[in-house]
């Protein structure tokens, strides 16, 4: 609960807040409804929002990343909340490692049966495997994020509170409504990353598909975590995706991050997803307010 605001009066302000269109009813850093305090990030003062210099801006939701994954293993408002997202994240670990060598792999190695000739070699030489594993980073965001929202979307609002120093507001939207909001959501960023599949699957047979491929994932990836913070502020598609877009440094150093992290021994198998979600909360406090963007 907000200092000096009861729980009735919270919820009152956020519903008629999501229905206005006065951006100033809004804190510019947490794209909340303004606090009868300020928020902790800003203490009053503006902040620099919105995008920088690409590089500095890719490296900061790196590093708030990094910084997420040793708060989580650290912080005593996580204490006794996470064992279950870990368990959650190792399992389903494994239901993807089984999905894709039993059923992308086959169906990868059947695709590739009608490369040409001259191509034959991509096949022998375990092409089929790279593929499915350049398959899995592009697809394994939408699955972690999306079927382990219900576990993580409640350490990400903790993350939210301890960066802000009150509660959240409820959307009051109601739980089916916002797990309808991460499926429909899920489902756009996984038709898109089907899309960006079938554009980097030729591109990848020359040095040029790589930084494509891998600008595309981390992207895509980054968009899929965001989507935690901007459902909680009733945002649509529509603008989600504008704000990734004009993010996008930002959008892909947190996208990167879950890459790399799924590369780490252990760490990925436990903390991929919950750090990401953690990380999407934070590194979303560094967007502009979505007042413009039309839905």
């Amino acid at each position: 609960m907000r200092p000096g605001g009861s729980k009735d009066t919270m919820q009152s302000d956020w519903s008629e807040c999501l229905m206005s269109e006065n951006p100033s009813k809004f804190c510019p850093t947490c794209k909340y409804p303004r606090p009868l305090v300020p928020c902790r990030l800003c203490e009053g003062q503006p902040r620099r929002l919105g995008p920088g210099f690409f590089v500095m801006d890719f490296l900061k939701a790196l590093r708030i990343f990094v910084q997420s994954g040793g708060e989580l293993l650290t912080g005593a408002a996580y204490l006794g909340k996470i064992k279950l997202s870990l368990l959650l994240n190792l399992l389903l670990w494994v239901v993807f490692f089984l999905v894709s060598l039993l059923v992308l792999y086959p169906w990868i190695q059947d695709l590739m049966s009608f490369l040409p000739a001259w191509m034959s070699w991509l096949a022998a030489g375990g092409g089929a495997l790279l593929l499915t594993i350049f398959a899995g980073f592009f697809l394994f965001a939408i699955p972690m994020s999306l079927f382990l929202g219900p576990v993580l979307d409640p350490i990400a609002r903790i993350a939210e509170e301890e960066a802000l120093g009150w509660k959240l507001p409820d959307s009051g939207r109601g739980f089916m409504a916002e797990t309808w909001d991460a499926v429909d959501t899920g489902a756009r960023i996984l038709a898109l990353e089907i899309l960006a599949l079938l554009i980097c699957f030729p591109l990848s047979l020359f040095l040029i598909g790589i930084p494509i491929a891998w600008f595309l994932a981390s992207f895509l990836s980054g968009l899929a975590w965001l989507d935690y913070p901007m459902t909680r502020r009733g945002l649509g598609f529509r603008q989600k995706f504008q704000q990734a877009r004009r993010h996008w440094a930002l959008t892909c150093g947190l996208g990167t991050g879950f890459l790399i992290s799924c590369l780490i021994p252990f760490f990925g198998l436990l903390m991929a997803g919950p750090c990401s979600a953690v990380a999407a909360s934070l590194v979303y406090f560094e967007f502009e307010p979505v007042s413009g963007l039309e839905d």
